[in-house]
């Protein structure tokens, strides 16, 4: 497989829904693309998102569960840090990546 370009932003993976990743789970996926929703949101720039955060801004979204959702923050959020883990997450990624 090719590697991303390095130029990628959040925002070029948040409007993607990331199917078939490597969690083979709905949910997981949700999660990982409302951090890049996040992300994108609030400078649009690669970093490791807090807990805290994802916490407050999904709050202020509405319709967030901590309980469903506090485990696959914790799953995804080291596929969320760069363009070539979000490329690793889900071939839909990668092919918003042009990989």
């Amino acid at each position: 497989m090719m590697a991303p370009q390095k130029d990628l932003l959040p925002s070029d993976f948040a409007d993607t829904r990331p199917m078939e990743s490597v969690l083979r789970c709905y949910e997981g996926e949700a999660v990982a693309r409302n951090i890049m929703t996040i992300l994108r949101r609030n400078g649009n720039a690669w970093r490791k998102l807090p807990w805290a955060e994802y916490r407050r801004e999904r709050i202020a979204d509405g319709n967030f569960s901590e309980y469903d959702e506090r485990p696959w923050f914790d799953k995804t959020l080291r596929y969320t840090i760069s363009p070539l883990a979000a490329v690793a997450f889900s071939p839909a990624w990668a092919k918003a990546a042009g990989v």
